[in-house]
């Protein structure tokens, strides 16, 4: 991305991170979420991705011990189940949901089952 620029590799991130289902019936909202990228200032975004490809979580994920829900979509490419099921292993408290065929834009593309799944386990939490 530095060296070609955050907009022209952001084309190719839309199905990475939607299903063509969701690009088809919600360009809006996928628009959306390319502007609001492309808006952010580029020297940010990027430092994100450095932040994401340098830090290590393996060896303190096991000294998390508040509850926590780990979600992910089932064809999530840059943030698989299989990475998501080491994460929750790693946590004394921790439990997965795997949302079926959808990818990396969980809370865009079915926020409404995410939170079905956070209020479950909120609930869950009440004694």
């Amino acid at each position: 991305m530095r060296a070609q620029s955050v907009p022209e590799i952001l084309a190719t991130l839309a199905s990475r991170w939607f299903t063509d289902a969701f690009i088809a019936a919600s360009p809006e909202v996928v628009q959306g979420r390319m502007d609001q990228v492309v808006g952010t200032d580029a020297e940010i975004f990027l430092n994100v991705f450095d932040i994401y490809a340098s830090t290590e979580m393996a060896p303190w994920l096991h000294e998390i011990a508040a509850p926590a829900l780990v979600l992910t979509g089932e064809n999530d490419g840059g943030c698989p189940p299989r990475l998501n099921e080491q994460i929750t292993r790693a946590m004394p408290s921790a439990a997965l949901v795997v949302l079926p065929k959808v990818k990396h834009s969980i809370m865009l593309e079915c926020g409404d089952v995410v939170a079905q799944h956070m209020l479950s386990f909120i609930k869950g939490l009440t004694p």
